[in-house]
C-alpha cells in the first residue's frame, strides 16, 4: 500500500494498492518496499518479492505513481538467490539485496550479493556494480538488509550491509566506502 501523509495525527487515504502479478502467490510480494520521488514526474515504488520468479530467485518490480508497471528487474539471478529481499533507492539509483536461502539447498553454491543499479530519473536500470562478503560464506545472508543515505549517488554511496546468518547466526553488519567509477567499472 502506498499512503500520503496528511498530518501527525489525521488518517491517511490509501493512496495505491499493488499486488504480485505471479499466479502462485507464494513470492512473498512487498517483503522490501522503497519509495522515490522523480521530480516532476511523481513517484517510482520498488516492491521486492524475494521468492519470484524463476527457480525462486527474487524479481523486484519497479512501479509508477499510478500503480503501471514501469520495470522488472532480477531475470539474471541465480535460483533462490532471493533478489528483492531487501531495497534501497539513492538519488541516481537502487541498492537490491539478494541474500540467498535461509537454510541450506542443493540449488545454491553462492553467498548472498547487494547489485547497485544506476537509475537515470525518466531511464531504466543499468547493473553498475555487485558487492559480495569476504570471505564468502554460504548461507550468510549477506544482503538481507541494507542501508544508505538515499540523497547520496551511486558512485558515492555508504552502503551498510546485514549478514544475519554470519557464523552460524551470530550476524553482522559491514559498511561499504564509497567506490570511483573505476573501481566498479
Amino acid at each position: 500500500f502506498l499512503y500520503k501523509l496528511a498530518g501527525p495525527t489525521a488518517p491517511s487515504p490509501t493512496v495505491l494498492s499493488l499486488s504480485s502479478s505471479s499466479a502462485a502467490g507464494q513470492d512473498r510480494f512487498g517483503a522490501a518496499v522503497s519509495v522515490r520521488d522523480e521530480s516532476g514526474s511523481g513517484v517510482l515504488v520498488a516492491v521486492g518479492a524475494p521468492l519470484g520468479g524463476t527457480d525462486r530467485a527474487g524479481i523486484v518490480t519497479i512501479f509508477k505513481g499510478d500503480g503501471s508497471v514501469h520495470a522488472t528487474l532480477g531475470d539474471q539471478a541465480p535460483a533462490e538467490a532471493r533478489f528483492g529481499r531487501s531495497l534501497a533507492w539513492l538519488s541516481d539509483g537502487l541498492v537490491v539485496g539478494a541474500p540467498g536461502p535461509e537454510a541450506s539447498t542443493t540449488l545454491v553454491s553462492k553467498p548472498g550479493a547487494v547489485h547497485g543499479f544506476s537509475w537515470p530519473e525518466g531511464e531504466g536500470a543499468k547493473l553498475r556494480w555487485i558487492l559480495r562478503s569476504w570471505p564468502p560464506r554460504k548461507l550468510d545472508r549477506f544482503g538481507a538488509a541494507l542501508g544508505v543515505a538515499p540523497k547520496q549517488s551511486l558512485d558515492k554511496v555508504l552502503v551498510a550491509v546485514g549478514a544475519p546468518g554470519f557464523d552460524g547466526g551470530q550476524g553482522r553488519a559491514l559498511t561499504f566506502a564509497p567506490m570511483t567509477a573505476a573501481e566498479h567499472g
